[in-house]
């Protein structure tokens, strides 16, 4: 082959990656689509309505049992944290070159704490480590879908004991 005819294949071969280059980076500028953002958040409000009914549960203002409860945040769980979809969320992460939020990956890993927590209300307590853990993990979801972070007992917790000698753990440092 002459160098005529290397270059055409070049040319052909190089050509479909500049041709996807321009939508690509319209589609992760404007990651996530507004449906997938509006079916997240409707996902993420069912679970801030679960938080607060389970919270009422705690002090005996809500009678829907910690199942039914449970039940439905598994169902939540499931809506957002769909295999396909998180990983085509991650795909796309992999293929833009700014930063895209990680929003289905983190709203799962959100919904599976709150499974955790209200799991743990039926078998009688959430501990502090399940109740931190849901501390920590809604609000950048919550925040991610332009809510406001909420404040329930849910989230309430008693911080483990720092070490007896007033470091505050940074004594190795």
């Amino acid at each position: 082959m002459g160098r005529a005819a290397h270059l055409a294949v070049v040319a052909v071969l190089v050509s479909p990656l500049s041709a996807g280059a321009a939508p690509q980076d319209a589609s992760c500028r404007n990651y996530p689509p507004r449906a997938v953002l509006a079916d997240i958040k409707a996902r993420v409000e069912a679970m801030r309505r679960l938080e607060r009914e389970a919270a009422d549960r705690l002090v005996g203002l809500d009678t829907r049992p910690y199942e039914w409860l449970r039940d439905q945040a598994r169902m939540a769980e499931e809506a957002i944290a769909v295999p396909a979809l998180v990983a085509a969320e991650k795909k796309v992460a992999e293929r833009c070159r700014i930063a895209v939020p990680p929003l289905r990956r983190d709203c799962a890993a959100a919904a599976a704490v709150l499974v955790r927590v209200v799991g743990e209300l039926v078998a009688g307590a959430a501990s502090d480590a399940a109740r931190m853990a849901w501390a920590q993990a809604m609000p950048p979801c919550e925040q991610a879908v332009g809510l406001k972070p909420s404040d329930s007992a849910l989230r309430a917790f008693k911080p483990p004991p720092g070490p007896a000698d007033g470091t505050g753990g940074d004594a190795g440092r």
